[in-house]
Parts: C-alpha cells; sequence; structure tokens
C-alpha cells in the first residue's frame, strides 16, 4: 500500500465522533476504493472506548478501514505512509485539539483538514454562560480547510471563527437511511443476548445512561438509577437494556440494579441505534443519543433534574434551565420518578401514534430529514478539496464572508445581449440563519448600483469587513462590544487602509453627512443581544433610518439583514432580549419612503433590499409576491388583492427550482433561541404543499406558523382546509372557532364549520 493516496481519520476521546463520521468513511471508500483509509486512535480513546467485540462501531470500523493505528508519543510514524505528500486528507473529530492531533496535522502540512462535529446536538445561542470567544478552536489549532456540520443553525456560531475555512452543510451522515439498515441487520445485533433479551419479554425498555458529571451531579445520578431501577424492573413483564456513557463508572452503575433478576437488564455496548431498535421505550438522561433513538422513530422521554448552573443548559421561556432536546420539543421531559412512569402508562394505554408522541417525531423529521443521503454529500464535499471532478451539489458550501471571490461566479448578475448588465433578483437560496451577507452579492450590488462606499452597522464580524474592502473605496463600520472593537480582534483588517471602524453608538450621524459618493447601506444593529452590544435603543434600525433621511443622501442604497425578526412581537425569553420590539416590515418601508418616495422595496429571503427605479434590476413575480405576502399588516381585518393574488402564486404558480427554495426557507432560517418567529417561512412552505394536494404535510406548517406568531386569520383559514381535507375535523373544527372569533362574517368558515358539525365534511 506505499505510496497510494491516503486520507486519515482521528479520534480522540468518545465514541460520538466515531459514529458520526464512520458512514462517511465507507462512503470515502466507495468513491476511492484504491486509496488507503488509516484510522488513527489517542492513548485516551482506548480508556474510555475498551474494545469488546459486541461493539458494533468498532467492527464496522474493522470493515472500513485499512489500517488501525494506536498512536504513541514517541512519534508520528504510521504503518503505510512513507512521505508526506502522500496523506491528501485529514479527518478529526471537533474535541479538544490535543497534542497528538497537532503532532500528525503538523507531520503531513499538505494535507487537507476536514473538521466534523461530536455528537449531533444544535448549539443554542442563548446558552447560560455560553462563552463569548467563539475563536478557540482556531486559537488552538488553526488549519483547517473544511468544517463539516449538520444545520445551518450551527453556522450561526461557527461562522465567526476567524477563518478562511468553508463550511459544508451536508446533513446527517449518521441518519442516512442505508446506514441505520446496515446496523440493524447486522450479526452483531441479530445474535446478540440483547436480542434475545428483548425477544423474550414483553416490554422492552431501554436506559441512556450518563454518569456523575458537573450537569449529573451525584444526587441526581442517584435518583435517576434508582428511579429507573424501581419503575421498569418491579414489573415481570419488563426487560431494561441498559446503554452507559462512554466514560461511566460501570461498577457504580451496575450496583443500582443488582438486586433484580440479571435475566431481565443488561449493561450493552452495542450501538444506541441497535439498541433503540429492539426497545418499546427509551428513557434518556440529556444527551444528543435522543436523535439517534428518534431516528428508528422509538418513543423518548428525557429523565433528568437541572438542580445547578452548568454551561450545557439551557435557558427556557420561564427562566429555568434546561436542555437543548426539551427546547427543540425532540423529547418529552420528566422531572420526577412519579412523571417518569405516568408517561409510560400513557404510552402503552393510549394510542401511541397521536400526540405527544407524534410531536416528537415531528420535530425530528424537522430537524433531519428523513432518506437523506448526507454520507455521499459529505464525501463529495471532502475530495472536491483535493480533486475537482467532486463538484458542489444541491446543498453546497453556505459562502461566508471570509470566503473570497472567486473566478466569474454570479447570483443574479446577468447580461443581455445588448452586453447591459442587469440584476435579475430571484427566488434563490443565497444566505442562511446568521450568516453575513454574500460577498458575491455585494459585489454585484456594487457593480449594478454603482457604489463605492459601503456602511454596515452593527457587525462584529472583520471578514465582512475585509471582503467588503476588495470590492468599496470606503468601509465604514460599527462595533461597540469592547472586546470586539478591540485591535487584536481586528488585527486581520488591519492592512487594508480603506478600513474604518468606529467605536460610537452614534457613529452613523456622524459620518453620513461627509460621505460623497455612492453609499450602499448594510443595517444589522437590531439583533442587539447574545455577543454583540446593545445601544440604548435595543432595536434601532428606525433610528439608523431616520438618521439617513435626515442626511444629504436620498439615493442611497439600503440593505436591512434579519428580515425574519420584524414581526410586531416582543420576545422577552432571555434577558438579553428583554423589551425586544421589532418594528414590522411595513413600519420600515414607511420611513424608507419618506426619505424618498421612488424607493423600490423587496424582500429577498432574510434581507429587504430598497433602491431607485432608474437602475436595471429585474424582480420575478416570486419575489414580488414573497414581499406582498411580508408587507402585510396582520392586525389588518380585510386581505388586499395583492396579497390574496401573491400567496396563490405561492400556492400554485411557483416554477420548481422557486418551489425548493421556499420549502427550504424555514430551514434555512429556523433559531432556536426565537422560538417565535420565522412563522411566514412555514406559512408558505404550507402553501407550496397546499399547491401539490400534500395536504397532512401543509396542515403541519400551518399549525407551526401559526405557533410562530403567524396567526392571521387567513393563515388559520388555510390550516382548517388542509386539516379538514386531510381528515383531521378536530383541528379544523377548531381552527375554524378561532376564524370566526376573528372575523365573524367570513362566509366560508361559517359554511365549512356547518358541515362538519353535520358530519359532511366535504368541500
Amino acid at each position: 500500500m506505499s505510496g497510494k493516496h491516503t486520507i486519515l481519520s482521528l479520534f480522540e476521546r468518545s465514541w460520538g465522533e466515531v459514529d458520526w463520521i464512520l458512514p462517511v468513511l465507507f462512503e470515502l471508500k466507495k468513491l476511492k476504493p484504491d486509496w488507503q483509509l488509516i484510522i488513527i486512535f489517542s492513548e485516551e480513546w482506548r480508556r474510555y472506548n475498551p474494545i469488546q467485540p459486541g461493539r458494533t462501531s468498532y467492527a464496522e470500523i474493522n470493515d472500513v478501514a485499512d489500517n488501525i493505528v494506536w498512536y504513541e508519543k514517541s512519534g508520528t510514524s504510521i504503518p503505510g505512509v512513507n512521505a508526506q505528500e502522500q496523506v491528501k486528507i485529514i479527518l478529526k473529530d471537533s474535541g479538544a485539539d490535543v497534542p497528538f492531533k497537532h503532532a500528525i496535522q503538523n507531520a503531513f502540512p499538505f494535507a487537507k483538514i476536514v473538521a466534523h462535529p461530536h455528537g449531533t446536538a444544535d448549539v443554542i445561542s442563548q446558552r447560560y454562560n455560553h462563552p463569548r470567544n467563539f475563536n478557540e478552536w482556531e486559537k488552538t489549532d488553526n488549519k483547517h480547510d473544511l468544517y463539516l456540520i449538520e444545520r445551518q443553525t450551527k453556522a450561526t456560531h461557527l461562522y465567526r471563527l476567524r477563518t478562511n475555512a468553508k463550511f459544508g452543510v451536508v446533513g446527517f451522515p449518521c441518519y442516512d437511511r442505508w446506514w441505520i439498515e446496515k446496523l440493524m441487520r447486522s450479526q452483531e445485533l441479530s445474535n446478540s443476548a440483547e436480542a434475545n433479551m428483548a425477544a423474550s419479554h414483553q416490554r422492552v425498555f431501554l436506559f441512556n445512561s450518563k454518569g456523575i458529571s458537573r450537569a449529573t451531579p451525584e444526587v441526581v445520578y442517584d435518583y435517576i438509577n434508582q428511579s429507573v431501577a424501581s419503575s421498569i424492573l418491579n414489573n415481570n413483564r419488563n426487560c431494561l437494556l441498559i446503554k452507559p456513557h462512554p466514560r461511566e463508572n460501570i461498577s457504580l452503575l451496575k450496583s443500582y440494579f443488582k438486586r433484580f433478576d440479571s435475566q431481565r437488564w443488561m449493561i450493552s455496548n452495542l450501538h444506541v441505534i441497535q439498541l433503540a431498535s429492539l426497545a418499546d421505550f427509551v428513557i434518556s438522561v440529556s444527551s444528543s443519543v435522543t436523535n439517534d433513538i428518534l431516528s428508528v422513530r422509538k418513543p423518548v422521554v428525557e429523565f433528568a433534574r437541572f438542580i445547578q448552573p452548568y454551561s450545557g443548559h439551557e435557558v427556557d421561556p420561564e427562566g429555568r434551565f434546561t436542555s437543548v432536546s426539551r427546547l427543540q420539543g425532540l423529547v418529552v421531559p420528566a422531572d420526577t420518578r412519579e412523571e417518569l412512569v405516568a408517561h409510560i402508562d400513557h404510552y402503552f394505554n393510549t394510542n401511541s401514534d397521536v400526540g405527544i408522541w407524534d410531536r416528537q417525531r415531528k420535530a425530528f423529521s424537522n430537524i433531519c430529514p428523513p432518506l437523506d443521503n448526507a454520507s455521499n454529500r459529505a464525501a463529495r464535499l471532502i475530495l472536491s478539496l483535493v480533486e475537482q471532478d467532486f463538484v458542489r451539489d444541491d446543498l453546497p458550501f453556505i459562502q461566508s464572508a471570509g470566503t473570497p471571490i472567486t473566478g466569474e461566479k454570479q447570483i443574479f448578475l446577468e447580461k443581455k445581449e445588448t452586453g447591459q448588465s442587469i440584476l435579475n433578483l430571484q427566488l434563490k437560496r443565497i444566505q442562511a440563519c446568521g450568516m453575513p451577507i454574500s460577498s458575491i452579492l455585494l459585489k454585484e450590488l456594487a457593480q449594478i448600483f454603482k457604489r463605492d462606499i459601503f456602511v454596515m452597522t452593527g457587525t462584529f464580524n472583520e471578514h465582512l469587513t475585509s471582503e467588503a474592502a476588495k470590492i468599496f473605496r470606503e468601509v465604514h463600520s460599527a462595533e461597540l462590544a469592547s472586546d470586539l472593537y478591540q485591535a487584536s480582534a481586528m488585527k486581520e483588517i488591519s492592512s487594508f487602509s480603506n478600513i474604518r471602524i468606529y467605536h460610537s453608538a452614534n457613529f452613523l450621524k456622524e459620518i453620513v453627512r461627509n460621505l460623497e459618493g455612492g453609499v450602499l447601506f448594510w443595517l444589522s444593529t437590531h439583533e442587539s443581544a447574545f455577543i454583540t452590544t446593545k445601544s440604548r435603543t435595543n432595536i434601532s434600525v428606525i433610528e439608523e433610518l431616520r438618521t439617513i433621511g435626515e442626511s444629504h443622501l436620498k439615493d442611497a442604497v439600503i440593505l436591512i439583514n434579519n428580515i425574519r425578526y420584524f414581526q410586531p412581537i416582543a420576545v422577552q425569553e432571555h434577558e438579553a432580549q428583554k423589551n425586544r420590539k421589532y418594528p414590522s416590515i411595513q413600519e420600515a418601508l414607511n420611513v424608507i419612503q419618506t426619505i424618498n418616495p421612488a424607493y423600490q422595496f423587496i424582500v429577498l429571503g432574510d434581507i429587504a433590499i430598497a433602491y431607485l427605479p432608474e437602475y436595471p434590476v429585474i424582480v420575478s413575480p416570486a419575489v414580488q409576491a414573497c414581499t406582498f405576502s411580508r408587507l402585510f399588516d396582520n392586525t389588518m381585518l380585510h386581505i388586499n388583492n395583492e396579497v390574496v393574488e401573491s400567496e396563490k402564486l405561492i400556492a400554485y404558480g411557483l416554477s420548481v427550482s422557486e418551489k425548493k427554495v421556499i420549502q427550504t426557507l424555514h430551514k434555512d432560517f429556523f433559531s432556536y433561541e426565537e422560538p417565535r418567529i420565522g412563522g411566514y417561512y412555514r406559512f408558505w412552505n404550507g402553501l407550496t404543499f397546499f399547491g401539490e394536494n400534500r395536504y397532512d404535510e401543509a396542515k403541519n406548517e400551518f399549525f407551526e406558523a401559526c405557533k410562530l406568531g403567524c396567526n392571521h386569520w387567513r393563515v388559520l383559514w388555510m390550516l382548517a382546509l388542509s386539516a379538514n381535507t386531510a381528515g383531521d375535523h378536530l383541528l379544523a373544527k377548531e381552527s375554524l372557532q378561532v376564524i370566526l372569533k376573528m372575523a365573524p362574517a367570513f362566509e366560508p368558515a361559517q359554511k365549512l364549520l356547518k358541515q362538519i358539525n353535520a358530519n359532511n365534511v366535504e368541500l
């Protein structure tokens, strides 16, 4: 094998890192069967993961790896690797960059470095005591070429890294259907003692345990284990499979169950997905393996007690500590033994496919769409770093502001036969949750609108500043947070002479009077919370627009970021967000039109753009429809014709590509730290499903839209229609009753309600 192209996959500590990337390794071998794949484990990994024959992850690694190496401190010699340039790719888990990773990475300087996550839990930005410094990963080991992440919501955090690495949003390789089937059909499972035990008992329970830690102190650990043991094993019909945490004290864990018949409980080393496939019901301590269990559609109760602050905890709307899984609706919570027993009784004594159990499955489906071929997508992205043949597919890299413009790639820029350049604004997937505006789009806007000055408010992202400096003659940016303003934080942009950074809440008033040229404004201070510092006015976009209006700049191009927040709802769930009351989009437009009544205004994904009509811009009907829909004031009883026709177009008149964008918006911009925003994206998604006669899916989307604050009676009407057609007459009736309280004279609702009450449910 010497001389072969080589991929190294490094693992530091726990099984979670292996489980996430292992399907990708199989896909890499399929795509490159002549390359050798070498797995390298740290010494610490062996301590936490004693190799046992029944451990499926290790069995699968043996199937795919050409060699397995245990790292030794004495050197970095790897059997089968004779030259530095032989190693093309190094994959590493996202745990701390311990010395063995540094040593191997430094030994092969020509390799491309790919980081992949530990576990599958989402990051939520309002985490209790979450560290402000998002660059620690890059500080400890600053050579990365690609970050693989599951969802765009994680990019909210990772894009803040001072890095030029790409972000590959690939989905969940460990939940690819082929991979789950591979695990469930394995001989290790079918021939296992666990499978025999499950087959011989009436009810099979799985307990996903977790050792004593700061998050689970000894008193909590003791209460949880005693409660699980007595609740399950006091009933002779039940058996209990126990999946311990890799670092758990197994002897201590056994002590809680040893008084019960050993034929009815077992501590297992099988994969969580395999154990869940055997189980009827799962009890989990707070952990990302909840997603593993839901991938095989099993009911999950999270049995946990949050009695002390911990950096891994979240905060619920009432200010109590909780978990990510609870905030996402992925688990049914239980804090006491009595609640646990009640949930078990409820599941086995009612229709288990409805209610809370059905909702947690749907919550998982929102996070992880079924039949997602994420492992192949990840493998192709990895190989694209070293070979041009492996190009991006339907889920491309999301361009961060740190990604340089390359070649002639364009987003909206087109050329007519006459040679004139135009901006053809269409529905495209151009931005994701938390990401700054693409520098490619900035370049196109500067060209079409003849802009040479860029002014951005409230941004801490120096990459955006440096990319703008390559496009515009002048760049002005403000940052109020002292630690982000410090020169050390702005080191990367110090070489640009055309950049000026301000540390003042009044900087816009200070500079607009002196700007001479074509100005493009990027207004972003209105998300004043979390890592940035808020000024006197928490939501300052209206102030900023008025400041522009008071200046001589009547022809500026104005971009407003984070349009998903612009709805009249005060979000008060976290300290940093108290008193945040966003204006409606119509309120922002009213101020813009006082600057210059000729302004054209469109909503493009999560960005609003205002510009004067003399420029060569074409706006597609789909973009216009979304704009009219968003401009509607939800407090109004009567819907104008523009809104009606726009939402009909979204339901019935979109092209396949435009419909795909609409059906992706709610995933791109859904933000768990803001549970009452983004309802319009769900509403539009529901309209597309309704237009395709997918009424059950449409019903679910309209229901989610209402929960997210998009609950005008016209949304409820669509909910009622789709629910009734899907056979959910109770939900349809409840929706119609609410509609008639809001709009008593709405005759179609009166008529449908009478039909349902008379058991004549056909429309």
